[in-house]
């Protein structure tokens, strides 16, 4: 069920990136600046609660692998993939949401969010081939 449970937050979350990657902040850029802080409000207030439950749940079926699996090295780099996207989120993704929302440099702000996020989107594909094919159900 461990298994289950994390490997289901990884795909999720794999999936859920390369829309947002592709389709969704892409969009953005079809808004005109003064309609995007409004639309990035929303995309806020919406989108939040579903990545914090997938992220957490990564986050906590990942650390919880690797303690029963006595921190061997591949579920030890899964959660170091995991950190590095938590870090790309926390210091690169919401701040430029964050200027999005307030107006703040809003075309620059809004490149810059769709550049940085592909390391989101590239540490998910290789957590997504990780958890698929070297992760052992327990």
């Amino acid at each position: 069920m461990l298994y289950n449970l994390h490997i289901l937050a990884t795909l999720f979350m794999w999936g859920f990136i390369f829309c947002i990657q592709l389709i969704h902040y892409p969009m953005l850029r079809f808004l005109k600046s003064e309609t995007r802080p409004v639309f990035e409000k929303f995309h806020q207030r919406q989108i939040s609660p579903l990545v914090i439950l997938f992220m957490g749940l990564e986050a906590i079926t990942g650390l919880w692998l690797c303690y029963i699996h006595d921190f061997d090295k591949i579920y030890v780099l899964g959660l170091i993939l995991i950190a590095l996207i938590w870090l790309s989120t926390l210091f690169l993704q919401v701040p430029m949401h964050r200027n999005i929302a307030q107006g703040i440099r809003i075309d620059t702000s809004t490149k810059k969010l769709i550049s940085s996020n592909w390391i989101r989107t590239v540490i998910w594909t290789v957590r997504a081939f990780l958890v698929v094919f070297y992760f052992k159900p327990v």
